[in-house]
């Protein structure tokens, strides 16, 4: 599989997805990101993992309930005060954590209107997070060898398993 082939078959799984399977996948991804965000934190000093896994709290309360449209608001406003910026942490421990904000930003933006773009991105995160994990490992590692990296593959396959 290339990664054009992935992403055409991605969109089209997840725009398929009910609303609670489509939140059961963005909770499942956005919780495996966010240790990356805790070990960004360590290093740093500079953030704050309480404010994602607040985010995550809040996403668990609202299965099955209304979730309060300005609550909602100022989750996403303190989500967005403590994301990383490349500008500012530009190593590949700054993108990971990046990844996982925008994980739990999109399940957030999810639970306001259920739009499937945000559950595809969150998707993407996680793939983007294998992509630079490879990049770390092998600085000179090519597109080619990285779209048939076992890893790569397996991310890519996982993601299409888990929105099947």
């Amino acid at each position: 599989m290339n990664y054009p082939t992935f992403i055409a078959i991605f969109k089209e799984q997840v725009a398929r997805l009910s609303v609670d399977r489509s939140l059961e996948f963005a909770q499942r991804i956005s919780h495996e990101l966010v240790p990356e965000y805790r070990t960004f934190f360590q290093i740093h000093q500079w953030g704050n993992p309480t404010v994602l896994e607040a985010s995550l709290a809040l996403a668990e309360r609202s299965r099955g309930d209304w979730v309060d449209p300005t609550e909602l608001t100022e989750m996403l406003a303190k989500l967005e005060a403590v994301t990383p910026h490349m500008d500012n942490f530009g190593d590949f421990c700054g993108s990971y954590a990046l990844n996982a904000c925008v994980a739990v930003y999109y399940l957030l933006q999810f639970l306001m209107d259920h739009k499937p773009e945000y559950i595809y991105n969150v998707g993407i995160a996680y793939t983007d997070t294998v992509d630079f994990k490879l990049a770390e490992q092998d600085e000179d590692i090519t597109d080619e060898e990285l779209a048939h990296h076992p890893q790569m593959l397996h991310a890519w396959n996982r993601m299409l398993e888990e929105t099947r």
